[in-house]
């Protein structure tokens, strides 16, 4: 995959609650996890853990390859999270934990699932399973998320 290119199935019109049901599978991004990408997260953050550039390095702290930050891990969540829910959708609550690693160069695909359907308050909410899922088939990074999408019939009226 050439540098900067995302695939993914993006949705061009807004999710609406209505259509959403349990067991529903979000739309899934993937991408290359690229040595640019880990320093300019580094660089934004002023954190320069060899770990995360330095392949002979990261080899001597015990890892075959250079480390992608967790805060990476993290961002790749949140833009799977935001194209899916479209621009009148909101991330209620984000959260997910660091179980294993993401290598330079894998290929990250983020995956989810509708858990739960309900309203709050007025509000059209869904809970989702959501993880990072590396080329070896292993998910280093599991969460979950709320996000308030609008009603058809509130957008009726």
């Amino acid at each position: 995959m050439p540098y900067g290119q995302l695939e993914y199935e993006k949705y061009e019109k807004q999710l609406y609650w209505e259509d959403m049901e349990v067991g529903l599978e979000i739309a899934s991004l993937s991408r290359e996890a690229t040595l640019r990408q880990c320093v300019k997260d580094l660089a934004a953050r002023w954190f320069f853990h060899e770990i995360h550039f330095d392949e002979e390095w990261a080899h001597k702290e015990g890892v075959p390859h250079i480390l992608v930050p967790a805060t990476l891990h993290y961002a790749y969540l949140l833009t799977t999270l935001t194209d899916w829910i479209g621009p009148q959708g909101m991330i209620r609550k984000l959260g997910y934990q660091n179980r294993g690693f993401i290598f330079i160069g894998d290929v990250i695909t983020t995956k989810g699932e509708v858990t739960s359907k309900y309203t709050s308050d007025g509000d059209h909410l869904l809970d989702l399973a959501i993880w990072n899922e590396n080329n070896r088939g292993e998910r280093p990074s599991p969460g979950s998320a709320t996000v308030r999408l609008p009603s058809r019939t509130q957008a009726a009226k």
